[in-house]
């Protein structure tokens, strides 16, 4: 689809411009960019906000430093979920290298994490269909015991749960 091919520029001074301007174009387009200026105006948190809000994002920051300051600072813009983001190539081969390493282990421990999340998650939703199935039963039992106290009214009493 020719939309997906296209990234809107953000290149705005607050956060409140740019969330105009992927409001109007939502949908028509397939990623939006954050440039330097918006991201030291608005900041991380405004990243993490559109991406949390289903946008494709493309943070043009163009890293260049020493190996170690580019990747563990491209780890942390990984976590923020971007689509894509860039380094500069004249940082050389070996930012580069680390930089693709750093991000590759932290997308396969996010991977990692993903998948014991989703165990937990399918854990925890048979555990309240097995609670809710116990509630059922319990309020079952609790009902006919109470038809039956109506209907044997003369008999002594016995505790509503105790059906067996």
């Amino acid at each position: 689809m020719c939309k997906e091919k296209i990234i809107v520029d953000l290149d705005v001074e607050t956060a409140e411009e740019a969330r105009q301007i992927t409001a109007d174009l939502r949908g028509e387009v397939g990623a939006f960019k954050i440039g330097l200026q918006l991201f030291t105006s608005a900041g991380a948190s405004f990243v993490r906000e559109t991406v949390e809000a289903g946008l494709k994002i493309f943070l043009d920051v163009k890293f260049h430093d020493i190996p170690n300051t580019v990747a563990k600072a491209s780890v942390e813009v990984a976590r923020l979920g971007v689509w894509m983001f860039n380094v500069h190539a004249l940082g050389g081969a070996e930012m580069m290298r680390r930089t693709v390493e750093n991000v590759r282990s932290f997308e396969d421990l996010k991977g990692e994490l993903d998948k014991q999340k989703e165990v937990r998650e399918n854990i925890f939703a048979q555990e309240t269909l097995r609670q809710k199935d116990r509630e059922r039963i319990l309020e079952e039992k609790f009902q006919e015991a109470l038809k039956r106290a109506d209907t044997d009214s003369d008999k002594p009493f016995r505790n509503p749960l105790d059906l067996d």
